[in-house]
């Protein structure tokens, strides 16, 4: 697979920029962090993946009448294409759940992506991790991308899947990635059915990554000598939600014109107690999110690591890469938002990222 965190000309001006800039002038601030060429919407970076594949287009309807009828001869159905022409307008963007998921990848289908552009396109512009192969869906998907199927094999090997009977084991994999190493290495289809029907496991997810998540947030809470997600929430944030008289500042923080790119992905408090619970359901972009404001939060405790983006980043990337997750990608408002503070030399990390969320809280001018 080709590396695809190569470095692009934006991705390497926004690493020379980072830390870089007075956050009060707050206008310089905001227009730096709603420039798409820093931080593209979902419906700015698909327009520059295909400009990147060469995809010949004169304006959104140009574009919506080729893949349209690129999806129509893959017999996808109407709400699919509804959705589809949802992100061509930036009507919307793609959602984190299955539905949408399965939509990314039929849209994968109907552009007749390689396996490397599927996984690059998750990364870069879905901002996912792709191929979670503990859905079956995704399995099956992994597969016929590996081996360049069409979507009508992707339903003929379902259908078959799904018509055997079939268990969930407690398998040997350590990792979600173990299990994707050995779907990887199929090339038969025969083989591939045999193997999942045998090896299935799907009731179980994200095990790695609840576990490392929760080392972190022991580690954190010992720090800030508090006992509770919540006390440990409001460590974070340095504020008291409970004694807010106003709107929960977090929720205002998620409704802030300027900065929704970044607050949108905010870990919410809840996420934290799920996470220790284990038997809740989170999402992968919640655990993730966790994971990188928790080991930020550890990290800038040593003021000897102010300045040291590059530790900071190789630090997290282990973490993440040993739970199966994107590492970090500075074109993702969120990973940016961070290392942006770890960049300051002269300034506790901690007090820039509170800063930065108490300037912009509320703010709509």
């Amino acid at each position: 697979m080709k590396n695809i965190f190569e470095m692009g000309s934006k991705t390497q001006n926004i690493k020379k920029n980072i830390g870089f800039f007075d956050k009060e002038d707050k206008k310089k601030y905001i227009h730096y962090l709603r420039n798409p060429d820093n931080f593209p919407s979902f419906h700015q970076g698909f327009k520059e993946f295909l400009i990147k594949k060469e995809y010949d287009y004169k304006n959104n309807d140009d574009l919506f009448r080729y893949i349209k009828d690129c999806a129509k001869k893959i017999d996808l159905d109407e709400s699919t294409i509804k959705s589809f022409k949802n992100w061509i307008y930036n009507i919307n963007n793609p959602q984190s759940n299955n539905t949408s998921r399965d939509n990314i990848y039929k849209l994968c289908f109907a552009l007749d992506f390689t396996y490397d552009e599927v996984v690059e396109f998750f990364y870069k512009v879905y901002l996912s991790r792709p191929f979670d192969c503990r859905r079956l869906d995704e399995a099956i998907y992994l597969y016929c991308f590996n081996n360049q199927k069409s979507y009508f094999d992707y339903k003929r090997i379902k259908s078959i899947i799904i018509n055997n009977d079939y268990e969930s084991y407690d398998l040997d994999y350590d990792s979600t990635l173990a299990y994707i190493t050995n779907l990887e290495q199929i090339f038969d289809e025969f083989e591939f059915i045999n193997f999942v029907a045998n090896n299935a496991f799907f009731s179980r997810s994200n095990v790695t990554a609840l576990d490392k998540c929760n080392d972190l947030i022991n580690r954190a809470m010992s720090i800030a000598n508090v006992t509770s997600s919540k006390g440990l929430y409001e460590a974070i944030f340095n504020c008291n939600f409970r004694n807010t008289s106003s709107k929960d500042e977090l929720e205002s923080l998620r409704k802030s014109n300027y900065l929704k790119l970044i607050y949108k992905s905010f870990p919410k408090e809840q996420d934290f107690s799920k996470i220790r619970n284990k038997k809740c359901e989170v999402t992968y972009e919640a655990i993730r999110n966790v994971i990188i404001l928790i080991e930020f939060y550890i990290f800038a405790q040593d003021f000897n690591s102010w300045g040291k983006i590059d530790e900071f980043n190789d630090e997290i990337n282990d973490i993440l890469n040993e739970c199966g997750y994107l590492g970090l990608y500075l074109r993702n408002p969120y990973d940016w938002l961070f290392l942006h503070c770890v960049a300051q030399s002269e300034e506790d990390p901690i007090i820039e990222f509170q800063d930065i969320v108490k300037d912009f809280v509320g703010n709509e001018d």
